[in-house]
């Protein structure tokens, strides 16, 4: 059987990857009055709680025709008598309060100023100013928190009351947040902080409005970047209901969806299966209803591929644009469509083994994957999906996955997988192939 095998170039051997009151008016009467005797004491009331009072003075005699009396000195806080005339004198002069706010009464006084005040503790009101001649009824001291106590002085007179400090105003607790509108059923209202968003549950994707299966391992990784590898549901566009698939999430990048993992036995024709496929040979849902969008990774092996026992892996990153948004069912079976650039720059190999790339792999499978090639006009063949080979032995011959000498010029071999059995003694292409896609 005549073979071509121009491009079995060097191996590239790649590493395996193994948050106050008003002011005062000072109003005073300067009538006199007849002699005045000395003023009466003023009773001493009891004490109370807190604040000064001002106290009037204390009850005078009525008036004389000479002489000055001097009012009496008011006690400290209770009930002050009340002051009696006086002929020309001033009003006994104010104590401050003391504790206790007592209410005190000025006197009347003939021709007179009335009782100084002087200036009480703060406390809860200020005394009640004296009545002097002319003058308008004393104002009521203000109430004081805290502050001083207002001073009158005949006339009409409000007791400044001191401020009081106004408490701070405290914020009603918010209420939980809350997401507006109705979540998707698939989703669930998740509150970080303040804010509350519908949020697609584990599994699913979308806004938390509108949530559904993913089409693919691809787009669940894309919106769950942590999800570990493992079996996903999936319901591309192509499929009548959802079914399970494997994810790998970590390698690569991430977010690949397993097609296939078959041997020699394989039917590219075949619709797949609701399997997995990580672990045995079989052809999963996902080879007929999950297209590529940018990359393809395979993983070969002269046998059984379960788990990480593969032989190689050849992961090539953006394949040709005319390869794109088919399902690999389609490129298998209506080729030729290419992988890899011409001279095979996106297209990496990872080797378990220590060997280098051309003795650990079959030799066509080789030339395909082994060799890059640098310059304007260079090319090296390129891996095929849906082969159909310039075979001059047998040009019905086409291959799930073969080779060609570029994108316009078929290679001339008459070998691919799957083949059984492999051709007289030669192995050219690895046995088992599982095939990835994102």
């Amino acid at each position: 059987m005549a073979r071509n095998l121009s491009f079995l170039g060097g191996a590239v051997v790649l590493g395996m990857v193994a948050c106050g009151g008003p002011s005062n008016d000072d109003l005073l009467s300067h009538d006199r009055g007849g002699g005045a005797g000395a003023g009466a004491p003023p009773s001493t009331g009891g004490s109370g709680t807190g604040g000064a009072s001002v106290a009037s003075g204390g009850d005078s005699s009525s008036g004389g025709s000479s002489g000055t009396g001097t009012g009496g000195t008011a006690g400290a806080g209770g009930e002050s008598g009340s002051a009696g005339d006086s002929g020309i004198g001033e009003g006994g002069a104010v104590a401050t309060g003391g504790m206790g706010g007592g209410k005190a009464t000025g006197g009347t006084a003939g021709t007179g100023m009335g009782g100084k005040a002087s200036s009480g503790a703060g406390g809860t009101s200020g005394g009640t100013g004296g009545k002097a001649s002319g003058g308008g009824a004393a104002g009521a001291g203000g109430k004081a928190g805290g502050g001083t106590a207002g001073m009158s002085t005949g006339g009409k007179s409000g007791g400044q009351g001191g401020a009081g400090g106004g408490g701070a105003p405290t914020a009603g607790a918010a209420g939980a947040a809350t997401c507006t509108g109705k979540c998707d059923a698939n989703a669930e209202c998740r509150v970080t902080g303040n804010t509350a968003a519908c949020v697609c549950k584990d599994g699913f994707v979308g806004n938390g409005r509108s949530c559904a299966r993913p089409i693919s391992c691809r787009e669940l990784h894309e919106a769950s970047p942590s999800l570990a590898s493992g079996a996903y549901a999936l319901k591309p566009s192509g499929a009548n209901a959802e079914f399970n698939a494997y994810c790998e999430m970590t390698a690569e990048g991430g977010g690949w969806t397993l097609v296939l993992n078959d041997g020699p036995a394989f039917t590219p024709g075949t619709q797949g299966a609701n399997m997995q496929c990580f672990r045995q040979d079989c052809t999963s849902l996902a080879y007929s209803t999950v297209p590529i969008v940018s990359d393809v990774m395979l993983d070969v092996r002269d046998g059984a591929i379960v788990a990480n026992n593969y032989l190689a892996r050849v992961i090539v990153t953006g394949v040709a644009s005319g390869t794109r948004n088919h399902t690999v069912r389609e490129l298998f079976t209506d080729g030729p469509h290419y992988l890899e650039q011409e001279n095979n720059s996106n297209l990496v190999v990872r080797l378990t083994g220590t060997g280098t790339c051309t003795d650990s792999l079959p030799s066509d499978f080789a030339a395909l994957v082994c060799n890059t090639c640098t310059g304007a006009n260079c090319s090296v063949p390129v891996l095929t999906f849906g082969d159909n080979p310039d075979c001059i032995d047998n040009p019905s011959y086409v291959f799930a996955i073969g080779g060609s000498q570029s994108y316009s010029e078929a290679w001339s071999n008459c070998a691919g997988w799957p083949q059984t059995p492999d051709i007289g003694d030669f192995n050219y292409y690895p046995d088992n192939f599982r095939v990835w896609v994102r």
